[in-house]
């Protein structure tokens, strides 16, 4: 635009036209175009300049595309966000076609996908922006909290984020940490039976290298290593403790449990949950067997569940 126009600022500049193109392996097509300018222009070897319709169009309007992406994208963050608890995670594509065909307009798949990162972007900030600022985030974390344990590995080509971790003192406080990505979090609980987070991790994904690398930091932090440790059944959760922790007791959390007995089709009532729960507290091998026969009654199947699934990790001596 600055070659037809060499008066007017490169800013001020608002001529329309463009053309779009798309090419792979040296083949090359035309996806979008707009031939119509707002300015004088030469044609060929000629010396007479002709001008076509002032168009006053803001520079940004040459996209037609992103302008009304960019009013989709309004809308859904004024009429639809606030039922999400203004989050965009558990806000699906199909919800929002759903909810501009009530409207009357048709919305592609790639702009509902586009118009979700805006919003996306503008509730968290830019997500490359974020794991370039971690490393200095985690570094003043652990400043102003003294004791703290933070690592932060890049990739072999010392700039791609490969992991994060910090373990705060027994005060720090932390909230609000990045919650895209795999995040490891170990907690603990007080003398009040309050659960206190007091690790986090921020890693590719939930696998056995960065379980086995997280609790070690956690291991180097507390510094204590005869520990009972209460988890789902992650497998590389399960062995990433035997390797790191061998002298630690490790049993499993009783929520996922029950959601596996579910998942094996023993469908369990209130009751049974609630049987479920008194065997796990019970004290004594008496009170054990009484709720384990009152599972049995009512729900066979999880009774023979827990009976095949009772292995545990315990305690090397």
């Amino acid at each position: 635009m600055e070659f037809f126009d060499k008066v007017t600022p490169a800013k001020d500049l608002s001529c329309p036209f463009f053309i779009n193109v798309h090419g792979k392996n040296g083949v090359w097509k035309i996806t979008q175009a707009n031939f119509a300018h707002n300015h004088l222009k030469n044609i060929g070897s000629t010396q007479k300049p002709l001008a076509e319709g002032n168009i006053p169009r803001e520079k940004k309007a040459k996209r037609n595309r992103s302008v009304r992406e960019a009013q989709l994208s309004a809308v859904v963050a004024r009429e639809i966000l606030p039922a999400h608890a203004n989050s965009a995670s558990t806000l699906s594509g199909k919800a929002v076609q759903k909810f501009f065909k009530g409207k009357g307009i048709n919305v592609s798949k790639s702009s509902i996908s586009r118009i979700k990162q805006d919003l996306d972007e503008k509730l968290h900030g830019d997500l490359l922006e974020s794991y370039q600022k971690l490393k200095s985030y985690l570094e003043l974390l652990a400043s102003k909290n003294p004791g703290s344990l933070w690592r932060y590995e890049s990739e072999s080509d010392g700039v791609t984020f490969k992991r994060a971790c910090i373990v705060p003192n027994a005060g720090a406080h932390i909230e609000d940490m990045n919650k895209r990505g795999g995040f490891l979090v170990a907690t603990t609980k007080d003398y009040n039976n309050h659960i206190i987070p007091f690790g986090f991790a921020l890693v590719p994904t939930e696998n056995y290298d960065n379980w086995v690398w997280f609790l070690r930091a956690v291991k180097d932090a507390i510094k204590v290593e005869r520990i009972t440790i209460l988890s789902d059944r992650q497998k590389g959760l399960i062995s990433a403790v035997a390797e790191v922790f061998p002298s630690a007791g490790h049993r499993f959390c009783l929520r996922h449990i029950m959601d596996n007995i579910n998942r094996a089709n023993h469908r369990l009532s209130l009751q049974d949950r609630a049987t479920i729960c008194s065997i796990a507290r019970s004290d004594c091998e008496n009170d054990y067997n009484l709720y384990m026969n009152e599972l049995e009654i009512s729900n066979s199947g999880a009774a023979e569940y827990l009976t095949k699934k009772t292995e545990v990790i315990t305690p090397s001596v």
